[in-house]
């Protein structure tokens, strides 16, 4: 005898930081995010690669790239 054939369960994709943002200068897609340890401080230089648009923000132990973008984006439209 045959045996029934499984259904295959599928999961989902867990979703991830992105790691290359759009630049608000230039509108490409081209912004990195280093962050560099001074001390005990933590400093991300935000550099965007078509329009060479540089920024350093000073981070807390608790944040990551993606709020410097944040702050970066805030910092530039205002």
């Amino acid at each position: 005898m045959a045996r029934r054939k499984r259904r295959k369960i599928v999961k989902p994709l867990r979703k991830t930081v992105p790691r290359v943002f759009q630049c608000p200068a230039c509108g490409k897609k081209a912004v990195s995010i280093g962050v560099l340890r001074e001390g005990e401080n933590r400093v991300a230089v935000i550099t965007c690669g078509g329009c060479n648009l540089q920024d350093r923000i000073g981070l807390r132990s608790i944040q990551e790239p993606v709020d410097a973008y944040c702050i970066f984006i805030d910092k530039f439209s205002s």
